[in-house]
């Protein structure tokens, strides 16, 4: 085959391969009307097939990944989820789309058990028996406590510890993407989730992650500085290599 033709065909197609990593969503839900349906397809990697953790705390075993948007049938895995935390609340989002529904309930930020420097622990989330050597995971957040201010009310967030690690955004700002670092400050997230998703203001984005166990830690909130979480995606980090002479970057 014609070299320059077949580096034609690889960036063609190459896109709909990146999109091959598989995903283990966990949404938290204050009950069942706020449950994701195995086709919704939601948050920034639009994914279906949601593990939905119902209530302030409990466990949930063999959790299931799916390698597309499309893909309903999913992979069963030897996953579990842990949860606890102070109570569930909801969010004001309008409509029943599923994006609205994955923000809609979460997992509040009052305190829990143990502490740190940057304060007391809210919700705590342990998932166990991860099936990648390497992953990224995205913490989404939203919050009703600025609902007078209607979709797109603004709400300060605290960090959140991801493996004994505190990451916040880079920026503090609401109005445009921020990503994420290692830090104990503050960042100004998005009270009531408006399409499009943006990192530093509907979620935080953890990457480089390996282990089969990760914890997550959010802080108890804070004169109005929240730490409520709503969802939980892990994503598979696959590293590619690139074909030859093509100029495709591939991986994360």
């Amino acid at each position: 085959m014609n070299p320059t033709l077949l580096s034609s065909l690889v960036l063609l197609f190459a896109p709909a391969l990146l999109t091959a990593e598989e995903v283990i969503g966990i949404n938290f839900c204050e009950g069942t009307p706020d449950s994701l349906a195995p086709s919704s397809a939601a948050g920034d990697i639009p994914r279906a097939l949601w593990n939905n953790a119902l209530g302030a705390g409990g466990t949930l075993a063999d959790l299931k990944a799916t390698a597309g948007d499309k893909d309903l049938a999913g992979k069963p895995t030897q996953a579990t989820v842990t949860w606890i935390s102070a109570a569930t609340y909801h969010c004001p989002v309008p409509g029943e789309t599923p994006l609205a529904l994955l923000f809609k309930g979460y997992l509040d930020d009052g305190a829990t058990s143990g502490s740190s420097t940057v304060g007391n622990y809210g919700a705590q989330v342990t998932v166990e028996n991860i099936p990648w050597d390497d992953y990224l995971v995205y913490l989404y957040v939203a919050s009703g406590e600025n609902k007078e201010e209607g979709p797109g009310g603004s709400v300060p967030m605290l960090p959140f510890e991801v493996n004994g690690v505190n990451y916040t955004a880079s920026k503090n700002t609401r109005d445009e993407s921020s990503p994420t670092k290692p830090g104990n400050e503050r960042w100004t997230g998005e009270g009531v989730v408006t399409a499009p998703l943006l990192e530093g203001r509907n979620y935080l984005l953890v990457q480089g992650l390996s282990g089969r166990r990760l914890t997550i830690r959010g802080y108890a909130r804070n004169r109005g500085i929240r730490g409520s979480l709503t969802g939980v995606q892990i994503v598979e980090h696959i590293q590619r290599t690139p074909p030859p002479n093509t100029g495709y970057r591939w991986g994360w």
